[in-house]
């Protein structure tokens, strides 16, 4: 596993196995902004989504509205697009329940 995070470009990726995962600079800096645990327990999901988006699991939802997913970390929420032929996760935003669906 890599993960790298640039903080100059705001730009994070993390490779596993199977799905690369890219953040948009949105997202990196709403993950770098996380409090230390929370980012962690972000890090690691995204990690075990990567292997196996399918999977039953990980209690992901299609988004209402648009061709975006959702994955639940808690009480943060991970907004992501899909590309199964790229073998690519991108995530457009990390927030907070409450707000990250403004």
């Amino acid at each position: 596993m890599l993960i790298i995070i640039d903080i100059e470009l705001a730009v994070c990726y993390i490779t596993t196995m199977i799905y690369t995962v890219e953040f948009t600079k949105q997202a990196a800096k709403s993950l770098r902004k996380l409090p230390a645990n929370a980012r962690n327990s972000i890090i690691k999901k995204v990690e075990e989504f990567a292997k196996d988006p399918f999977a039953p699991q990980h209690d992901v939802e299609k988004m209402q509205g648009s061709d975006g997913y959702r994955l639940r970390v808690g009480n943060w929420r991970i907004i992501y697009d899909l590309y199964k032929h790229q073998l690519l996760i991108v995530v457009i935003k990390i927030g907070n329940r409450k707000e990250v669906y403004k």
